[in-house]
């Protein structure tokens, strides 16, 4: 029988990167129930570098998310200012860049899989070309990857994508399911933005509504998540 290996989840900050931990948290729980013997696969949230406005509260979340679910934390360092004239951040193909990076992180700490929470920019349903381009960058990541992950851990190295197709509905749906903390998403402060605000209060306006919808409660505390009937939240049974 294979002995289970360890997980790397790529955080983000937002909600489906605190949905990947739990689920890798639980992944882990099912294939050791042994405390001891499962701290040898405690999975780890490797936190990617965000230029601009929302990167403080991004990994401020990132590390409560790993505190939350006792993950080994890996923080990539910010990346550099751009000199005067040089590429900017949107110019980059930083999607690869992180994953790649993350890989590397996931290889040397003994990871068989990393999985990477992308999820559609577009609220409504998921852009298809923009799915096609994540599942081709995970899987084309995964393989180069693993030509020298399988020489020194053995094959079977792979890049998942569990949420990419995934409508916000869905997403909310499984937190709410799952009762987590939504407000351990990066967007729940505006006032951690400075400069930001307006993306802090688009993103919230974008969860929040779709939360509520699939009957979510948010109090006044930034770690309410109460959860309410699905007949009352005229959902059915």
């Amino acid at each position: 029988m294979t002995a289970p290996r360890r997980t790397l989840v790529v955080g983000d900050g937002g909600l489906s990167s605190i949905l990947a931990c739990s689920a890798a948290a639980d992944a882990a729980l099912l294939a050791e129930p042994d405390p001891e013997k499962r701290r040898q696969i405690r999975p780890v949230l490797w936190v990617s570098p965000v230029p601009g406005p929302t990167a403080t509260a991004r990994r401020w979340v990132s590390r409560r998310q790993a505190e939350l679910f006792d993950f080994e934390l890996v923080e990539e360092p910010e990346p550099a200012q751009p000199a005067p004239g040089a590429s900017t951040h949107a110019e980059w193909p930083w999607d690869t860049l992180n994953l790649v990076k993350a890989s590397v992180a996931a290889v040397g700490r003994g990871c068989g899989s990393v999985v990477w929470p992308v999820h559609s920019s577009q609220p409504q349903s998921p852009d298809l070309d923009e799915v096609s381009r994540a599942v081709d960058r995970a899987l084309l990541v995964g393989r180069l990857i693993a030509l020298d992950a399988d020489l020194h851990h053995g094959p079977g190295f792979h890049i998942e994508t569990p949420m990419v197709d995934l409508s916000d509905r869905q997403i909310a749906d499984l937190v709410l399911d799952m009762d987590l903390p939504v407000g351990l998403c990066w967007w729940w402060h505006a006032e951690m933005g400075r400069d930001g605000t307006a993306e802090f209060r688009r993103e919230h306006e974008r969860w929040v509504t779709v939360l509520r919808d699939v009957g979510w409660r948010g109090g006044s505390d930034a770690l309410a998540n109460a959860k309410v009937s699905r007949a009352e939240a005229g959902h059915g049974g």
